[in-house]
């Protein structure tokens, strides 16, 4: 999926509000593609019953698998404490 090519970005990169929501809108068209999808229930329904992620947990996510493989476990300490 195109989305997931996108999120191997953010595991390294820090990603801000802009980016969160080109990816939004990346997943969107997809399923608006497959699904032809209306409204923005009948994504919340999708997302819900293909167990689609939000964004946000997607990045998240992929941030702190890629943290825990890449980092020293001091860094990491860092990193969640000021989580």
């Amino acid at each position: 999926m195109l989305a997931d090519l996108l999120l191997h970005v953010t595991e390294a990169c820090p990603v801000n509000s802009a980016m969160t929501h080109s990816l939004h809108f990346a997943v969107n068209i997809v399923l608006l593609k497959i699904f032809a999808a209306l409204s923005k229930y009948t994504y919340k329904d999708i997302y819900k019953y293909f167990d689609i992620w939000p964004i946000e947990e997607q990045i998240s996510a992929r941030q702190c698998k890629f943290n825990l493989r890449y980092c020293a476990p001091e860094a990491l300490y860092a990193v969640q404490s000021l989580n």
